[in-house]
């Protein structure tokens, strides 16, 4: 099938194509050809604020002390943010070919930021005692993961009757 375009007046493509292997192409004017651009931009920015707090009968106990309950405030606090920014520019180009033309557009990203951040903060941090909790916490995180590690080869989490084993350091 051959593909026959006929234009009395001047041709016009403006960001567009006329692609085919077989084409009669018959224009009595000019032919202009013009590419058509454009851009996107995009930006967002996300902030959060979470805190938990706990105190009296919520306090876990202090380990090593006999069941003595923690006298500091327990929680934390957490802040997170987040940027992203994109811009990018696409050229469209006025085409006449065959169906193998391979350049009818392009795009360009010219920017692509993305940042995500978070703080958390325990309370335990703002009294000694908190302080003293903390440090209690790393020195004897070696030989609780070793408890964690024996519990968990004892006695398997079972969820819908099988059973999986959770592996610690």
């Amino acid at each position: 099938m051959i593909a026959r375009v006929a234009v009395g007046k001047d041709l016009n493509l403006t960001g567009a194509a006329i692609l085919s292997d077989n084409l009669t192409l018959n224009i009595t004017k000019a032919t202009n050809k013009q590419e058509l651009k454009d851009t996107y931009y995009s930006e967002s920015m996300s902030l959060g604020i979470s805190t938990t707090l706990t105190a009296g009968a919520g306090q876990s106990t202090i380990p090593g002390t006999g069941g003595k309950p923690n006298s500091f405030p327990g929680g934390a606090t957490t802040i997170e943010g987040g940027y992203n920014q994109n811009e990018s520019e696409r050229t469209t180009y006025a085409t006449i070919g065959g169906l193998n033309s391979t350049l009818t557009s392009a795009t360009n990203e010219m920017l692509g930021a993305d940042f995500e951040g978070s703080l958390t903060v325990d309370h335990r941090l703002f009294t000694k005692a908190g302080r003293d909790s903390i440090l209690r916490d790393f020195t004897q995180l070696p030989q609780n993961l070793k408890t964690m590690r024996e519990s968990g080869e004892k006695s398997p989490l079972k969820i819908g009757g099988k059973s999986l084993k959770i592996c610690f350091l």
